[in-house]
């Protein structure tokens, strides 16, 4: 057994904060709406986003629903490969807007915004299959 087998080392409050606090962080860098973020997230209303700022703001536990929690990690997922991929910050946080052929011609975004989790898993899998081209 090791760290991760165990679920007392895993502070699932602390997480689902970080989780959140990223989330923000990724709205605020990509020019999302908060009916854009609400719909990435899969959150019924605005609310739980101000919800969420406010806990953020004041350093406070945030809980998520696991659902939520899935879509979090896959746009982290997406976050992360961008900025690996792209050390202008622009041009990284622009290509989640610009057309794509391998998204029949939208873009990432208005690709996840589809309203499901396979979406959001398309463009997570598409990143790491450039990213894994391009450095090995």
């Amino acid at each position: 057994m090791n760290e991760y087998d165990s679920v007392d080392s895993v502070n699932e409050p602390e997480i689902h904060k970080v989780a959140a606090k990223l989330f923000l962080r990724i709205m605020n860098e990509w020019g999302l709406t908060v009916e854009q973020g609400c719909q990435l997230a899969g959150l019924k209303g605005i609310e739980i986003l101000e919800v969420w700022n406010q806990h953020v703001d004041k350093d406070e536990l945030i809980k998520v629903a696991p659902s939520t929690l899935q879509r979090l990690s896959l746009i982290a997922g997406v976050y992360l490969r961008l900025q690996r991929m792209f050390s202008d910050a622009e041009q990284r946080n622009g290509w989640i807007h610009k057309p794509n052929r391998q998204f029949q011609g939208k873009s990432a975004l208005e690709w996840m915004l589809q309203g499901n989790v396979a979406g959001m898993t398309d463009v997570r899998r598409y990143l790491e299959d450039q990213f894994v081209g391009a450095y090995y």
